[in-house]
């Protein structure tokens, strides 16, 4: 064997055993909490693959399932509906009962009835397509909003900040999203269930941007997700949303978008726009930086009413001490605080006497 053959063999040896060994580094670091954010191409189209007769089953939305109402079963309040409340969870309120929803007592004080629209997990441009599917000329329309639904806006699904209890992504339903061109929203609905058009989809939306496959070759990505790790210290997450990154004021962007879109179509279907801002329940009643720069951003668009829920909230923390559930939602007497809260502002924008 010529020499320079023999040579050509040992670096090619030499470079397939260190291409290894940054694989091995790559399924160590995934193993030992992932702090470069690699992760498993198979594994997550094998989990796309698992979940392909849900796609199938999915409304435009995403969730919840094709034919399934939109509103949630509550005590009715009245003879006639004056409004609706949209959002997620924060608004579905999962973890109270139906009369302890501060939909519901919004609806009992106002005398009429407020339908409840939350749905767990919607993020606003979620929220934004249902309430054009079945919104009606109610009075009020109520937008709760927390942080995570700005996140979620950017998202074709939660793949990459939902994660798995070893933080690797983990596949979920698609969803559709809206992105800014020229300042123009533009719809980006789901993609079909195949394997390819999903993984396409979710690899190229804004949280999945910090994110590496750990694939061939192995010492590129690896390298890649280390000089991310480096240069980048932060994760895409909510708590991120109040950060100068360039990505996080587009989303941002993103987020004043929607809202005012939101206002404007509630105004021509005559209805009275509230967005009413909820922070978390680990935050004792402060509203949250990002919250505020959302507000600061909308306060000037005519035609929205912005509620702060804070003095309600923190007078129910001074009161109680603790209004999270094990979940991560508001109590009932957190949601009390919300209706009381939500109320005020009614009165305050004229809405309501």
């Amino acid at each position: 064997m010529a020499p320079i053959v023999r040579r050509a063999l040992g670096l090619a040896l030499f470079a397939a055993i260190a291409d290894m060994m940054f694989f091995g580094f790559g399924l160590a670091s995934i193993a030992r909490g992932n702090p470069y954010l690699l992760y498993k191409p198979w594994r997550l189209d094998a989990e796309i693959a698992a979940m392909l007769p849900h796609e199938r089953e999915g409304s435009f939305t995403g969730w919840p399932r094709q034919g399934e109402p939109p509103t949630q079963p509550v005590p009715k309040v009245g003879a006639t509906t004056c409004g609706s409340a949209w959002g997620g969870s924060f608004t579905q309120s999962p973890d109270v009962a139906a009369a302890e929803t501060w939909p519901y007592l919004v609806s009992q004080a106002l005398g009429c009835q407020i339908d409840n629209h939350g749905i767990g997990g919607f993020s606003i441009d979620q929220t934004l397509l249902l309430y054009r599917e079945h919104s009606r000329s109610d009075s009020i329309v109520i937008l709760g909003l927390i942080e995570l639904m700005l996140v979620g806006a950017g998202a074709s699904s939660p793949a990459f900040f939902s994660l798995s209890d070893d933080h690797s992504p983990r596949a979920s339903l698609t969803k559709p999203r809206f992105v800014l061109e020229k300042d123009r929203l533009v719809l980006i609905p789901r993609p079909a269930a195949d394997v390819a058009a999903i993984r396409d989809a979710i690899t190229s939306d804004m949280p999945a941007a910090e994110w590496t496959p750990l694939a061939f070759p192995f010492s590129l990505h690896v390298a890649t997700a280390i000089y991310r790790k480096l240069a980048r210290t932060e994760q895409f997450n909510a708590a991120s949303l109040a950060s100068p990154r360039e990505d996080m004021a587009a989303l941002r962007r993103l987020g004043v978008s929607l809202i005012q879109t939101f206002a404007r179509e509630a105004a021509v279907r005559n209805n009275r726009f509230v967005l009413l801002l909820i922070p978390s329940p680990d935050i004792q009643g402060e509203l949250g930086r990002s919250l505020t720069m959302m507000m600061e951003a909308v306060g000037s668009q005519p035609g929205i009413c912005i509620v702060d829920p804070s003095p309600e909230l923190k007078d129910a923390y001074s009161r109680t001490g603790m209004l999270r559930t094990d979940s991560g939602h508001f109590s009932a007497a957190g949601n009390k605080a919300l209706a009381d809260a939500t109320l005020r502002g009614l009165k305050a924008c004229g809405i309501a006497t």
